[in-house]
């Protein structure tokens, strides 16, 4: 048995952990000790490889004359633990590492040196009532490094099993995802580690991607946790987590990360390419099938910072639907008052397709802020995108810092909130801050903008009277679409239905409410 107290008592916190998967008592560990960073397949030369160490544990038996112990079957847990003689500990597969088939706990808390380094509250904004309860995020070093460099065009952590853990890893430059979730598994949890960085913590090697839980036409990976981890500097998205044929009921929680960030909370890393990268994407994107209308739904994205992507901070996307995205702080640091954001949407809700809906999302108690910086045509702090409708936008602070009282980098953001589709609510919010407008309705593609309910919103001002002006007007409905140089033609907005009621609307640049629409059906109730 291993006998490493620091090992004993990591281990022992996580067979307590899953108590969420399975009755606790009758969970007992295996350790495997992986003591080399080579990655090579050697029986009897008494080195035990994480390769090593993945097949023992896959297959239940020894395949190392006895350099590795030997891997158990449920309900004992396989605990692969690491005790490697250096400093700064890389290892460098030359090929795929074997996918995880059976449950088992990576362990990379148990190398001596792993340290947790700071914890970091995050106020829940509730601008209209009682402060929330603080979110908190925990940080550690992770020591043990899993390189991607030299290992083809692979993912680095590959799971198909049920109750996994991976946690205290350093995972980067792998050509796809840092850790890949098959669609047949669930109850993962992925924690305390750095997707995308070096084992500092400040400087991006990313993975193509993060973390990616993909689903299809069997099941979604359902019940899995990503927390209290920097998943910064990937290349293209930090977490992905695609859509379900089945749409199963239990959903994943991505909860108390550092994602964009590094590991203080306070500087940029993204992921990001130069044009392109988003921070968290739930749904499909513009990047998968659409075919398929595989629905992304119940999954809760709360306590996390996510800043500094290129293209969208969070994308809730083509058929996204009652997802909760709550207490999250997106485009700032972790301090809630430095501007981190984005070049175009910080939040946006739908996709390119208005048949591929993204509705009954619950957007509340969030700070969204500093986003929108390159200052195009349609950019937002939260966008409403086509496809977009049937969701409730509450008790978010948008376009300030975490106080409510100061815009936050007014020049970047272009508006506070872009609405493109119907039946959308945007009630108990302070939006200001925006060199724009604070909230603009316009015309997108397909169904129009009609049936929206703006209620009880303080823009431009806040609950204490603070002057947080928008640069154009409070809320401003266009037939028009403004580029920088031109006005575009005319497009016959339809807004019936829409009611704008109990708002309180000051300080502005223009407007209180502007109207500015064409057509028998344009109108207020």
């Amino acid at each position: 048995m291993f006998t490493r107290t620091k090992a004993i008592a990591s281990i022992g916190l996580w067979v307590s952990g899953f108590s969420l998967f399975m009755d606790s008592a009758s969970a007992q560990t295996a350790a495997i000790v992986v003591n080399t960073t080579a990655d090579d397949i050697n029986a009897g030369d008494s080195n035990c490889t994480l390769r090593e160490a993945i097949n023992n544990a896959n297959t239940n038996r020894d395949t190392t004359n006895g350099d590795c112990r030997t891997g158990s079957s449920y309900p004992i847990i396989d605990a692969i633990a690491f005790n490697i003689q250096s400093t700064q500990p890389s290892i460098i597969p030359n090929s795929p590492l074997p996918t995880l088939t059976e449950t088992v706990v990576i362990d990379g808390t148990s190398q001596p040196s792993f340290q947790t380094i700071a914890t970091h509250s995050l106020t829940c904004p509730n601008p209209m009532g009682v402060p929330l309860p603080a979110q908190t995020i925990t940080i550690s070093r992770p020591v043990i490094e899993l390189n991607g460099a030299a290992a083809g065009k692979v993912s680095g952590i590959t799971i198909d099993a049920d109750q996994v853990v991976i946690q205290g890893l350093v995972i980067n430059q792998f050509q796809r995802a840092g850790i890949e979730i098959l669609n047949n598994s669930s109850q993962i949890i992925i924690d305390s580690n750095y997707i995308g960085t070096d084992i500092t913590g400040t400087v991006a090697l990313g993975n193509n991607r993060g973390v990616v839980i993909k689903a299809g036409n069997t099941t979604n990976p359902n019940n899995t946790i990503i927390k209290n981890n920097v998943i910064s500097g990937n290349t293209f998205v930090g977490v992905l987590v695609n859509g379900d044929a089945n749409a199963d009921q239990q959903g994943n929680t991505i909860v108390n990360n550092f994602i964009g960030t590094d590991y203080t909370g306070k500087n940029v890393l993204g992921n990001t390419t130069e044009k392109r990268g988003h921070g968290v994407v739930i749904g499909h994107g513009n990047f998968a099938a659409l075919d398929s209308r595989y629905p992304a739904q119940n999954h809760t994205i709360r306590g996390n910072v996510i800043a500094g992507s290129h293209t969208t901070n969070l994308w809730v996307s083509n058929y996204a639907s009652n997802n909760l995205v709550e207490c999250n702080y997106i485009g700032t640091d972790q301090t809630g008052t430095v501007a981190l954001g984005n070049c175009i949407d910080g939040l946006l809700i739908g996709g390119t397709r208005s048949d591929a809906p993204s509705r009954l999302n619950k957007i509340r108690h969030n700070l969204i802020s500093g986003n929108a910086r390159c200052q195009g045509n349609t950019e937002a702090n939260l966008t409403l995108q086509w496809g977009a409708i049937e969701n409730t936008i509450e008790n978010n602070l948008i376009g300030t810092d975490i106080t409510g009282t100061v815009a936050l980098s007014p020049i970047l953001s272009t508006d506070g909130i872009g609405i493109k589709k119907p039946a959308n609510q945007i009630r108990n919010n302070v939006i200001g801050g925006h060199r724009r407008h604070g909230i603009h309705i316009y015309r997108g593609f397909g169904t129009q903008p009609g049936d929206n309910r703006i209620e009880n919103n303080y823009i431009g001002i806040n609950p204490s009277g603070s002057n947080i002006a928008n640069g154009g007007d409070g809320i401003a409905i266009f037939s028009n679409i403004y580029t920088p140089d031109t006005v575009l033609p005319l497009m016959d907005v339809l807004i019936r239905g829409t009611r704008i009621t109990g708002n309180a609307i000051a300080n502005n640049g223009h407007n209180g409410i502007r109207l500015e629409a064409r057509g028998d059906e344009a109108g207020f109730k």
